[in-house]
């Protein structure tokens, strides 16, 4: 691991490097992510973790334009069975690609079959998120499918663009024209018309230079404030300031402050009571 870092911020490194799933996943890939700076192993975290849903209920609304309604009434018992899950607010990540689950990052000594596996394109840049609608059974037990639910997920929104086979990521085919002329569509609903707009702009590697940027404002947060974590006056006034939002908050005896992602958002977690003390923002998705 990388020397000249406090305790509390190589343990904050370490939590996310442990929960990012990571390919390879060997000890000298790791150590090798351990050098990294913690911008870096901030920016491979949120780029991951946006690729995630949070777990609550949501509406569901449609996007008229996108839809086939020949494919939605042809697979409606399995979508509705899906999308009674989203009313509900059950866990949808296990409908998603399983290079969520198991391509957080991609470190050197991947095998090239792993390039860009890491990265989502259509989230980060658009904001869609696919999932797979297929019965669970002993021939299909992930639940995969050959059609894919394309949807823009906020808050408390689910909005279906477009339902689609697997095929329109293959950019040479008739349904990916058909499937990008759907997403142009979607992104100008609300765009005056002959309005220029811009894509969320990319690296070369893939990553945006949104994260990256959040990636190192969190970091000159963590390193400007580090010093201070463990210091009485500094949580005094900690919680002085968070009693303007929650009057009820009461420090514990004996405080336990570490760094903390609130999902997307950076802040100070006190871990015996769970106080959470938001200092960064980049999405309010919970």
């Amino acid at each position: 691991m990388s020397c000249g870092y406090s305790p509390s911020i190589k343990r904050f490194r370490q939590s996310m490097i442990k929960e990012l799933p990571k390919v390879p996943n060997t000890p000298l890939a790791i150590a090798e992510l351990e050098k990294m700076p913690t911008r870096v192993i901030i920016s491979s975290y949120i780029t991951w973790k946006i690729r995630t849903i949070p777990v609550k209920k949501r509406i569901v609304k449609f996007f008229p334009g996108g839809i086939d309604l020949d494919v939605f009434i042809r697979k409606y018992p399995e979508i509705k069975v899906f999308l009674n899950k989203v009313i509900n607010g059950d866990d949808l990540n296990p409908y998603l690609s399983e290079q969520v689950r198991t391509h957080g990052i991609v470190l050197p000594g991947a095998s090239p079959k792993s390039e860009g596996k890491d990265i989502d394109s259509l989230v980060l840049r658009e904001g869609l998120y696919h999932f797979h609608f297929g019965p669970k059974n002993n021939k299909n037990p992930k639940g995969r499918s050959n059609y894919l639910i394309f949807a823009d997920v906020s808050k408390d929104t689910f909005t279906i663009v477009s339902i689609a086979p697997h095929s329109v990521f293959d950019h040479s085919s008739e349904d990916s024209l058909k499937f990008f002329e759907i997403r142009r569509m979607y992104l100008e609903k609300d765009i005056p018309s002959g309005q220029s707009y811009m894509l969320n702009p990319v690296t070369c590697s893939g990553h945006t230079i949104e994260i990256f940027g959040y990636a190192l404002h969190c970091e000159d947060t963590i390193t400007s404030i580090d010093p201070q974590i463990n210091d009485g006056n500094f949580i005094s006034q900690l919680y002085e300031d968070g009693k303007l939002q929650i009057p009820s908050l009461v420090p514990p005896t004996k405080p336990n402050l570490i760094w903390y992602f609130y999902d997307l958002n950076l802040g100070i977690l006190e871990k015996s009571k769970g106080h959470f003390f938001g200092l960064k923002f980049l999405r309010d998705r919970l």
